[in-house]
């Protein structure tokens, strides 16, 4: 999986304001893993707030897997749970 950088240069900004939905979901994902919505068998799907994307993962006993963020629209499947575009 590939790392996201950890600072944004960007303060203002659409792009500052995704990335901070980001942080916020995986934020809320760490501390509630099950309560977003079921989908591809064990996987879960934590839509972003104010963007069309979704973060899906993997509830862990002790962690969490981030997966794939990825449009909603689309269906999970091989193609969006593998991170392939």
């Amino acid at each position: 999986m590939r790392q996201r950088p950890t600072t944004i240069h960007a303060k203002n900004g659409l792009a500052a304001d995704f990335y901070r939905q980001l942080q916020k979901a995986e934020r809320e994902i760490i501390q509630w893993p099950e309560l977003w919505k079921q989908v591809g068998g064990c996987y879960r799907r934590r839509n972003l707030d104010r963007f069309p994307y979704a973060m899906i993962y993997h509830p862990l006993p002790d962690d969490v897997l981030e997966v794939n963020p990825h449009f909603p629209a689309l269906r999970p499947g091989p193609m969006a749970l593998s991170g392939a575009s």
